[in-house]
């Protein structure tokens, strides 16, 4: 017969017990003591937790174990279980143990003290019922949808005439360090004089340090500052702003204190805002154009700066004519046929010249450039001009000005 067949028939021997309390009493090891009783040292170490615990003692020839008390000179000597005995004796020893050690467990006890808690009432009893809060939850997640793919769309309708749009970001605006705002000005003063031209912003207004403490100390003026000017540069052509969206950096005031500033001050101003990227379907004289722009995209290449945004297109689900992305400060322009169509790609610069990152990390100094695409009326026409600059003086050729 196995240990594990002889632990399941034999039944609780007093005489067993009490001797392993005595041999504990004289110092024997626990497996010397199982060893020499022949029981598992798990029921041994059972036996002597009781002990130690004071739920088990000897006392002259009287075994206490629990609620049980047996008589050690009136125990018979252990007599294995076969199938034919009677199994009610030792169930009802085994049923008596578990009794008692559930008495020490803490659901137990709470059940016992339950009459004696004082009489507390809540004044609210009612559940939610899960299938309202289900309801309520879609309703809201649908308008949520709904918004998610629609927020970043503006119709816009530009009149009769050539119009240029010219593509305005990455400003880092902060004072004394080597950021252009004299050029920056201008070119606000020139979009807003010059008829028929108008801009996209496309994030990064401000350098906004707020993630960095080392640059927003190298910075040498605060976010509060910097921000303050942005929101007096944007009110110098805001009227000639189609829409504008924000950048990573803008995104670090969000992230940090859940305010999304560039929102604010586009609501103050009247102008139409979308996180990280637009998309602007826009009328010239009934000839309709798409035009897609972004903070960021990925797939990018030091060697061609128009892929990524060329793959934008491909893998995106918007076929715009003209796309932008930003946030690499380098200039670029290109016009090809893809999808049988002429379309144009292009990124800004910067005026950001150069800072502590790029220097670190190798990049060339930069120019602010703001690409900007004239449209036609009429028929789908589209002239890229690697500046705004150039761009203003054919358009006021184009408008007989």
């Amino acid at each position: 017969m196995s240990r594990r067949e002889k632990r399941a028939v034999s039944k609780f021997d007093p005489q067993l017990v009490a001797e392993s309390f005595r041999l504990f009493d004289e110092g024997v090891k626990l497996m010397d003591i199982a060893a020499k009783l022949d029981k598992a040292h798990t029921t041994v170490i059972g036996w002597l937790d009781k002990y130690r615990d004071g739920d088990a003692s000897i006392e002259g020839s009287t075994l206490r174990y629990g609620n049980r008390i047996y008589d050690l000179d009136d125990v018979e000597q252990e007599v294995p279980l076969t199938e034919d005995t009677p199994k009610g004796e030792w169930l009802n020893d085994e049923m008596g143990a578990m009794e008692q050690a559930a008495k020490r467990f803490p659901a137990y006890r709470e059940q016992v003290v339950e009459n004696d808690r004082p009489d507390v009432r809540p004044q609210w009893t009612g559940d939610d019922d899960p299938a309202e809060l289900w309801r309520m939850a879609e309703k809201k997640n649908e308008r949520a949808v709904t918004k998610a793919i629609h927020r970043s769309k503006f119709d816009v309708k530009l009149g009769n005439d050539p119009v240029g749009i010219c593509f305005v970001s990455d400003q880092h605006i902060s004072a004394q360090n080597s950021v252009c705002l004299k050029r920056m000005r201008e070119d606000a003063e020139l979009i807003a004089s010059t008829d028929g031209l108008f801009a996209c912003l496309g994030g990064d207004g401000v350098d906004n340090h707020v993630k960095h403490r080392s640059a927003l100390l190298a910075a040498r003026s605060t976010p509060g500052d910097q921000w303050l000017l942005y929101e007096y540069y944007m009110g110098l052509f805001a009227h000639k702003i189609l829409a504008m969206i924000s950048g990573n950096h803008d995104a670090w005031t969000e992230g940090f204190a859940g305010l999304d500033m560039v929102n604010w001050i586009a609501k103050k101003n009247r102008i139409c805002y979308a996180p990280a990227e637009a998309h602007l379907n826009v009328d010239v004289g009934g000839c309709d154009y798409l035009i897609s722009f972004r903070h960021q995209y990925r797939m990018n290449s030091s060697f061609n700066e128009t892929h990524a945004v060329k793959q934008w297109l491909r893998h995106g689900d918007t076929p715009f004519d003209v796309g932008c992305v930003c946030h690499h400060h380098t200039p670029a322009m290109e016009e090809c046929l893809i999808m049988g169509e002429h379309r144009i790609f292009c990124r800004p610069g910067s005026y950001q010249i150069t800072s502590s990152h790029s220097r670190q990390y190798g990049y060339n100094l930069t120019t602010p450039t703001c690409p900007t695409v004239v449209f036609y009326p009429g028929e789908r026409r589209l002239v890229g001009f690697y500046s705004v600059q150039d761009a203003a003086k054919w358009l006021k050729i184009e408008l007989g000005k």
